[in-house]
């Protein structure tokens, strides 16, 4: 059963406007992302793609968009509308990650056919030296932080 419909909701209907309620948060969509690895890059992307008059941009780490059971890359390919996007993807090129290279090629395929630029409305990068790990992932940041932020 897919409880990320769970999880997303939470997210934005009781997560988000706790945060901007007691923190000094900046709440409009330009100024929220989503992000998280595997699993968690997977519904980062979701949240954007589902969500996306409230999230900006998706930092997607090692993201589980077709693997096994799931297959997220259909729900993108069979949705009419193009939306405003902006994903950063990152995989390794050990381990699991092998298995959810195909996975994140088939989504750049769906980005392409709903002509979706390259380094303009998803950004991709393969680290073949990388495993499927937080060390590894957490070594990325930098870059990704100068790509959404700009500074």
């Amino acid at each position: 059963e897919d409880t990320s419909k769970l999880y997303m909701d939470f997210v934005v209907n009781e997560l988000k406007p706790f945060m901007d309620k007691n923190y000094r948060t900046l709440p409009d969509r330009e100024n929220c992302y989503t992000g998280g690895s595997s699993a968690g890059g997977l519904i980062s992307f979701k949240l954007h793609w589902e969500y996306n008059d409230i999230f900006s941009k998706a930092l997607c780490f090692s993201p589980a968009f077709k693997i096994e059971w799931i297959d997220y890359v259909k729900v993108v390919e069979n949705t009419k509308n193009k939306r405003p996007i902006k994903v950063f993807m990152a995989n390794g090129g050990k381990g699991i990650d092998t298995r959810l290279q195909p996975g994140i090629d088939e989504m750049i395929k769906a980005f392409e056919k709903k002509h979706y630029k390259l380094n303009k409305d998803y950004f991709v990068n393969i680290y073949p030296d990388n495993n499927h790990t937080e060390a590894d992932w957490a070594k990325q940041l930098p870059y990704y932080f100068l790509l959404m932020f700009g500074k």
